[in-house]
């Protein structure tokens, strides 16, 4: 009698357990879509549940079909292995449940209000573009990338079948592996320290050029077309492999050029400036050397027909002491190459890096958006800028020229005031800017949602048994 109460205990928590989490699931996205009124993230979050619901509903098929009058042992063994399995899924949702809701927090939320205007400016509008530049009609966007707040030294793209190494299990098993490198939403992490220096949302321009990539084209045809275009470039062997490698992070640096003009150089300037030795050094593996990245960059803005030297605060590339043979002066010498030819060529038949973001030359001249929006962010003049898709990116554009002008004042307590005030006028003015009208996404692409759900609960589920051996 004791072993039968057992059982049936057993088998009532596990089915307790699965409700629980259903409900805190189903409540959650309730409140969240009630807090997205502008259905930015709705695609996002129908896919999280349609993928969580879908692995939920497994598992509890799993836990109906334990039979009460098996032998004890076996029977805590198929509620353990459905106890491992609910436990997967509740890791994943507190992953995301914790990065969604940094927006209801009284200190990160209007960053992260502005964080989001500025990836659906850099984001959205491509593929509202390339439906109109190319030959297959409408092209679905799928979930926008959700920016969130973390300690790392630089920003991140995760892309959806790269996890973070938070919810990386450990790898020797197979089952949790193939699980977490299907996640269904891509994400954006901002490291805490642009809390204070907003204008750092620059480079989200970067960031979201990533998933732009990844997107656009599917199953990362664009990824290999881009490093194509930059391998048929370079005269031999070793460069050409070197540039195909480097292919997504200066596909991103030219996103990040059309969306920033040349305020794009001062942002990557400011990760890149170091010693001469560092600046030099070859052995980085997605990157060109520093040197190198911000001589191509500083070519790509050349070739939008903006002056680097805005971006460069005044430097030199050759006081940078760059070398005058070796594997580095080799990528300095093909870069006015690769900017041309990057910039020239027609992203998956969509459309030029400026054609799909609208880029407009005389927006970053003097007197064009840009400076007037930089001098509205520094009190000197009223803001004029009309509320579009654009207007978020070009404002953080305008942010890095007001801090640039900022950072010359000598006075350090009024430097720091006039940043504080920069940073609220900031946040206030990239909400304000929004465009008008919600952001429902198209069907999601990538991935496809059943098969996802599917998929994953399939995986979920191999090593479950109907029945005792």
């Amino acid at each position: 009698m004791a072993n039968e109460v057992m059982r049936q205990t057993r088998v009532d928590d596990a089915r307790r357990d699965l409700d629980q989490l259903r409900n805190r699931l189903t409540v959650w996205l309730q409140a969240r879509h009630m807090r997205d009124p502008y259905g930015q993230y709705r695609a996002g979050l129908d896919v999280l549940n349609d993928t969580l619901t879908g692995c939920l509903e497994a598992v509890r098929m799993s836990v109906e079909l334990i039979d009460p009058a098996w032998p004890l042992g076996e029977v805590y063994t198929q509620c353990r292995a459905a106890d491992h399995r609910l436990a997967l899924i509740g890791r994943v949702f507190e992953w995301y449940r914790t990065r969604f809701d940094q927006r209801d927090d009284s200190q990160l939320g209007p960053f992260l209000a502005a964080a989001d205007e500025v990836t659906w400016s850099c984001y959205g509008e491509v593929f509202r573009t390339a439906s109109t530049h190319g030959d297959g009609g409408e092209v679905a966007y799928g979930q926008v990338p959700l920016p969130f707040v973390e300690s790392e030294y630089a920003p991140r793209a995760l892309a959806r079948d790269l996890p973070p190494t938070e919810l990386q299990a450990d790898r020797t098993d197979p089952l949790l592996a193939r699980f977490l490198d299907r996640l269904p939403l891509a994400v954006i992490g901002l490291p805490f320290t642009y809390l204070t220096a907003p204008w750092q949302l620059v480079l989200l321009g970067h960031e979201v050029g990533h998933h732009v990539q990844n997107d656009l084209v599917s199953d990362g045809a664009l990824t290999e077309e881009f490093g194509d275009v930059l391998a048929g470039v370079t005269p031999g062997e070793a460069a050409s492999e070197r540039w195909r490698r480097w292919g997504s992070e200066v596909f991103a640096d030219c996103c990040l050029a059309v969306s920033a003009g040349p305020w794009a150089l001062r942002a990557i300037l400011e990760l890149e400036l170091a010693d001469q030795q560092t600046m030099v050094a070859d052995n980085r593996v997605r990157y060109p050397s520093a040197i190198a990245r911000l001589v191509l960059l500083s070519r790509v803005t050349a070739e939008l027909g903006l002056e680097d030297r805005l971006g460069l605060n005044g430097l030199e590339l050759a006081d940078l002491a760059i070398p005058q043979d070796g594997t580095t002066a080799e990528d300095i010498r093909l870069a006015p190459m690769m900017a041309a030819e990057a910039l020239r060529h027609s992203l998956g038949g969509f459309g030029s890096f400026s054609q799909l973001y609208g880029f407009r030359r005389d927006d970053f001249r003097p007197g064009g958006t840009v400076h007037g929006s930089a001098d509205a962010l520094l009190a000197r003049i009223p803001f004029r800028m009309q509320r579009s898709i654009r207007a978020p990116r070009l404002l953080a554009a305008s942010a890095v020229q007001a801090w640039n002008q900022l950072d010359t004042i000598s006075d350090s307590a009024e430097r720091a005031d006039r940043r504080a005030a920069l940073t609220d006028s900031l946040l206030r003015a990239v909400v304000e800017s929004r465009e008008e009208g919600t952001r429902a996404a198209a069907p999601a692409k990538v991935p496809e949602p059943r098969r996802l759900r599917e998929d994953l609960a399939g995986l979920l589920m191999e090593r479950v048994r109907d029945r005792p051996s």
